[in-house]
Parts: structure tokens; sequence; C-alpha cells
């Protein structure tokens, strides 16, 4: 997921997985 060394994406999911 964070491959791409974007935080956005890292913080995205992790909120994604957080909140299921």
């Amino acid at each position: 997921v964070a491959t791409g060394g974007n935080g956005a994406t890292t913080v995205s999911a992790t909120m994604f997985f957080a909140a299921k």
C-alpha cells in the first residue's frame, strides 16, 4: 500500500482499515 511512498495513501489506507 505504502510502496508508492505517498504519505496520503498510507494515511488513507490506515484510516480505511481502522474504520472496518
